[in-house]
């Protein structure tokens, strides 16, 4: 005879908190972004596009705009930063920033450019 099972358990209290950004799925491709549409993007919002590389599957900034800390040029602090191709979800290898082309959009404070 199992006694376990009689007791009542309460489920512990689960703190619920509301979300203020809506969950985007960083596999959307649904956006069809290209290359062009993000770095035309990237140039409306005042970051700097110069010297950023473009692979088959993402546009690799130079200098991230989310990085607290200085690159003081070094080639080694560059090109941490990747937007995906398609869906524009994004990462940044130094400073870890990263998530949904909205994300991006809505931290860099414009949603005016269309894609």
């Amino acid at each position: 005879h199992n006694t376990r099972n009689n007791h009542n358990h309460q489920k512990p209290h689960v703190c619920q908190t509301r979300r203020s950004k809506v969950f985007v799925s960083k596999h959307n491709h649904s956006l069809q972004l290209s290359a062009r549409d993000i770095l035309d993007y990237c140039d409306a919002q005042g970051v700097e596009t110069e010297g950023s590389r473009t692979t088959p599957s993402h546009v690799i900034l130079r200098t991230c705009p989310f990085c607290d800390k200085p690159t003081h040029g070094k080639a080694d602090n560059q090109h941490k930063c990747y937007l995906q191709i398609g869906g524009g979800a994004y990462f940044c290898h130094r400073c870890g920033n990263g998530g949904s082309w909205y994300d991006f959009k809505a931290t860099l404070g414009g949603f005016h450019v269309t894609g």
